[in-house]
């Protein structure tokens, strides 16, 4: 059963993941390093040019950021020179576009600076959090050490909470003169917990909200009562039912990270509260609080009435539902949808103070925003000009859909076999052996891989790791996996990793997907390779009347200045985890991907 704490931020979750068109959370600005190393690391990019193309000299900046611009913020700038020719190239190419664009005059057009402006405001936003609210957090080791050295009790609690809390002292009152407690947690609480009386399970330190945490964890006597205090929904007071050893106390050095994150988020959500009553004061905001009412919010609101103000200016009901994705809501319990819209008002709100006041604090002008926004713009203008010119008309027909589709439905619509798998990973042959003995005498699998297996993960549920196909796990253990038949324990298998037991828990052959299912991804195929082949033609063309010189000694400058810079550490991957190809973005089909598993486009 999730705390008071947890459910919040669940719900804070649930609001935003219904938003279709909010801007990225206040709290979360990017991770881009603007310290004063990362300064003067591209401030030396900048000096070294690269080529010439057509008078404009390109820097090893430009390819810095013609690089990001197609890794996603995940790909590692690849060292030496065939690797850095290979991407000037690519500058090149996207100087001849931008030159393209500018002759055509698309800096200017107003789909461009209509995303610049709000690209500009969400830097402002971003940048305002940063400073205000992460940069200035800290969480010092000895207070984790203390929070830590306090983890070895655990409570046993009943809670009611109500809106209000007048309602509260009395049912506090009505307790504390002997009243059943669990009658009236059943009967009058809005916690989750009045389905079990007001009963919750045994709470640890972080798993309550802080100020009742403090109180409940400074009873000591069964059967005594906190006083009433405020929550997130309203007001609560709990009584101890027991005081216990944390029967589930975490070893250190599991624990530690675990309550460095729990103080951090307090650190954070007391500091943001502060700010965010600092900004609403600046404001001078007001919220029209029947506006957010389920009834109001979906369908009986007048559109043009007011649902926010902040420094003169006013958020419309309409506006409001345009930040929504009204439908969605429709499905969702009446405290979901106020929620989001509260959420959707109050942002607005913060961003208008924060806005204003960013042109008086220099934010603005901040030279890391300058940078971010001159590449956002030559962003912004590549999209307009593929979107208007290199890509006009090459929309498929429904004709050139299925042709794609009989050309490549072999290779590239067909599911590839896969197996579900369990399996027991060991540190030695000897140990597999033993195991593997004792399942041919009768013992389960699961429960052995429960007792026996080093990888933690697949333990936790038996050994299973669910269906694979192809390139998904280890090696090793996949080329013996996809020769047994359903039902056979293959092993011991040697790897790397330790030695493994495979138990083949059901297989399924190769599967052709029907057109109808496939048609989607035939779409996104057919368009990636159209506008791959219309870009190359435009890119030809362009070169040949550009004049293109290439800096030698800038090159060569490039590769000794790579060289020097410090790698950055590759992230671990998860063995039994599919990876798709760099550029590739979550959600959308990987390369050599057929499709996903229910047939759908």
């Amino acid at each position: 059963m999730r705390t008071m704490k947890s459910s919040a931020r669940l719900a804070a979750i649930a609001w935003i993941a219904l938003l279709a068109s909010v801007a990225p959370s206040m709290g979360a600005p990017r991770q881009d390093a603007v310290g004063p190393q990362a300064a003067n690391s591209r401030a030396e990019a900048e000096k070294i040019v690269l080529v010439d193309v057509d008078g404009h000299p390109l820097t090893l900046s430009d390819a810095m950021d013609a690089f990001t611009s197609t890794h996603t913020g995940h790909g590692v700038l690849v060292r030496g020179e065939p690797a850095l020719r290979e991407l000037m190239g690519r500058v090149i190419e996207r100087q001849l576009f931008l030159a393209e664009a500018e002759a055509l005059g698309l800096h200017d057009d107003p789909v461009v600076r209509g995303s610049m402006e709000n690209a500009l405001r969400e830097e402002v936003v971003q940048a305002f959090w940063k400073r205000e609210l992460h940069d200035k957090l800290q969480v010092t080791e000895d207070e984790v050490e203390a929070f830590y050295s306090k983890t070895d009790v655990a409570l046993k609690l009943t809670l009611i909470e109500t809106r209000e809390r007048a309602s509260c002292e009395k049912l506090r009152a009505r307790v504390e003169a002997g009243e059943d407690m669990g009658v009236l947690a059943t009967t009058e609480s809005i916690h989750a917990s009045r389905s079990f009386g007001g009963l919750l399970p045994y709470v640890r330190r972080g798993e309550i909200e802080p100020a009742l945490e403090k109180e409940v964890f400074a009873l000591e006597t069964p059967n005594s009562l906190s006083p009433v205090l405020a929550t997130e929904k309203g007001f609560a007071f709990a009584r101890l039912e027991e005081r216990s050893v944390n029967p589930t106390r975490l070893p250190r050095e599991v624990a530690l990270p675990q309550i460095r994150k729990i103080l951090h988020d307090r650190a954070e959500d007391k500091l943001r509260t502060e700010l965010e009553a600092r900004l609403e004061k600046e404001g001078e905001v007001t919220y029209a609080e029947a506006l957010f009412l389920p009834e109001m919010v979906l369908d009986k609101g007048d559109p043009a009435a007011i649902a926010a103000r902040s420094r003169g200016k006013t958020l419309a009901l309409k506006e409001l539902r345009e930040s929504l994705d009204v439908e969605a809501l429709r499905e969702k319990d009446p405290e979901t949808v106020q929620g989001a819209a509260r959420y959707i008002a109050r942002d607005w709100a913060m961003r208008v103070v924060i806005w204003d006041a960013s042109e008086k604090d220099g934010t603005r002008a901040d030279p890391d925003i300058a940078r971010r926004m001159a590449r956002q713009e030559r962003e912004s203008v590549l999209t307009l000009l593929c979107e208007r010119y290199v890509y006009a008309d090459i929309d498929p027909k429904e004709e050139d859909l299925r042709a794609y589709y009989e050309a490549n439905k072999a290779t590239s619509f067909t599911r590839p076999p896969e197996r579900r798998l369990a399996y027991i990973v060991v540190a030695t042959k000897d140990e597999a052996d033993k195991l593997l003995a004792r399942i041919r005498a009768g013992e389960s699998f699961e429960t052995l891989a429960k007792q026996a297996s080093i990888d933690r993960t697949s333990a936790a549920h038996g050994g299973r790791i669910g269906w694979i196909k192809k390139g998904d796990i280890i090696a090793e253990v996949e080329a013996r996996a996809f020769t047994i038949a359903k039902g056979a324990i293959d092993g011991p298998i040697e790897t790397s990793s330790g030695w493994f037991l495979v138990d083949v828990l059901d297989t399924k052959d190769a599967e052709l997907v029907p057109y109808s299912g496939a048609r989607t991804a035939v779409m996104k195929r057919l368009v990636k390779e159209r506008q791959k082949e219309a870009w190359t033609k435009w890119a030809a063309r362009l070169r040949e009347r550009a004049s293109v010189r290439i800096d030698e000694e800038g090159l060569r400058a490039a590769v000794e200045w790579l060289a020097k810079q410090p790698s950055a550490e590759p992230k671990p991957i998860d063995p039994n985890t599919p990876h798709g190809l760099p550029g590739e973005k979550p959600g959308e089909p990987k390369s050599g991907e057929p499709l996903p598993k229910d047939g759908k486009g």
